[in-house]
């Protein structure tokens, strides 16, 4: 094996121009691929994150039924204290915030609409969601403010009120008493998600308890994960064993509760593979190429080993052992490439503007440049796919080299 490898090691620098075209062309098809893929995933993980915390959290914790009958009922006492300590078990930077939500009828002087009722701390939710920061008029919620609201922009458009107005909230208690009180609209949320800006009414958590007779109770923890892919493995964590067992909670990463996401994850990932697919093909026909190439432009010096002994299963060894060689430098050439334009581009953000901007911007999400992504299988992916690629790229030329007679190379022109 080591006679091979000195041997196809001078063979490959004994021709640098060949072998220089051969290495940067394969390279530089992996450097394309991990580009690609860096800003595939880079733009889903944006996209991802940006939909969990704009409001639903990475994670939540709801008493078991709740998904399905979001009522007061499915409610569970909490203490901040001790749900401190179940997240100190988890990986560092993950943060969590207390919440009650409920419905009820919101009236204004002359018309009422039904809306969504949410009780936070506005500290800690600032800490795991961004709505909050969505103000566009008036000003923000404070923890103190418990006689102030905020409410989605097209809600106060659909009633007719604007900021300083006084709202009504009419709903029912935890043990079915009735729940009435007037609140001063202190901002108008514009989040840029149609559905939240219509139904949405945020006051303070005690505000919110108090107006449900909820005293110490909650129907939601929502959590940031450090990796928001990792929502699902550490849901069944708590559920695993961290959650009080006679509690009746459950956790629910977003892939459970966001099922919208979801599908357009899973569709963007399907087409953008499909893309990734079209790509890896052309890189084929280029290793093909530059495989071929070298192997024909040697066809006459195969023969001429032949000729002096050496058997065909020797040569066959031998270009695969250059192959080999050549696929190795390349591979390491381009992931170093491709990882250096992943941190240029990282550093260096290319904005994005005009209307593709403002599509997003449509949906809520405010992505302003495009970002890349330096998660694992950005760049072992187009490694494994390049590699196998590489292998049916060389058996033709492989199968040719073997199967030809010294005779007929030696009259090849």
């Amino acid at each position: 094996m080591d006679f091979y490898l000195r041997l196809a090691w001078r063979n490959l620098w004994r021709n640098r121009r060949r072998t220089l075209i051969s290495v940067s062309g394969i390279a530089l098809s992996l450097v394309i691929v991990i580009t690609f893929s860096g800003v595939v995933h880079g733009t889903l993980n944006e996209v991802i994150t940006l939909g969990t915390r704009q409001f639903t959290g990475d994670l939540q914790v709801t008493a078991k039924g709740y998904e399905d009958d979001p009522t007061l009922a499915n409610s569970f006492s909490a203490d901040v204290a001790d749900w401190e300590a179940v997240f100190g078990e988890l990986p560092g930077g993950t943060v969590f915030t207390p919440r009650l939500t409920s419905f009820g009828l919101i009236s204004a002087d002359d018309a009422s609409a039904g809306g969504m009722v949410v009780g936070v701390d506005p500290d800690r939710e600032a800490e795991v969601t961004h709505f909050l920061s969505a103000v566009g008029a008036g000003e923000p919620l404070t923890a103190e403010d418990s006689g102030g609201m905020l409410v989605g922009r097209l809600l106060a458009r659909n009633l007719e009120v604007g900021v300083g107005d006084t709202l009504a909230v009419l709903s029912q208690g935890y043990r079915g008493e009735m729940a009435a009180e007037l609140y001063s609209i202190r901002g108008l949320l514009s989040t840029g998600q149609a559905e939240v800006d219509r139904n949405l009414v945020v006051m303070t958590l005690p505000a919110a308890q108090e107006l449900f007779f909820m005293e110490g109770r909650l129907t939601h923890i929502i959590a940031r994960l450090p990796d928001v892919h990792r929502a699902t493995d550490v849901a069944d964590r708590l559920n695993a064993g961290l959650l009080p067992a006679d509690a009746g909670l459950e956790a629910q990463g977003w892939p459970t509760f966001m099922q919208e996401l979801v599908q357009m994850v899973d569709l963007s990932t399907i087409r953008n593979y499909i893309i990734m697919a079209f790509i890896l093909v052309l890189v084929g026909f280029e290793i093909f190429n530059t495989t071929m190439m070298s192997v024909l432009e040697r066809t006459r010096e195969f023969g001429l080993l032949q000729s002096l002994g050496m058997r065909p299963g020797a040569l066959g060894g031998l270009v695969v052992t250059e192959w080999f060689l050549k696929l190795t430098m390349a591979l390491s050439l381009g992931l170093v490439l491709g990882a250096g334009v992943l941190a240029l581009m990282h550093q260096y953000p290319i904005p994005i503007g005009g209307e593709l901007a403002e599509a997003m911007h449509g949906y809520g999400f405010m992505i302003e440049a495009i970002t890349v992504s330096f998660r694992p299988i950005v760049f072992w992916l187009p490694l494994a796919a390049i590699a196998v690629i590489a292998l049916p790229a060389l058996l033709y030329p492989l199968i040719r080299t073997v199967r030809q007679t010294p005779m007929d190379a030696l009259r090849a022109t």
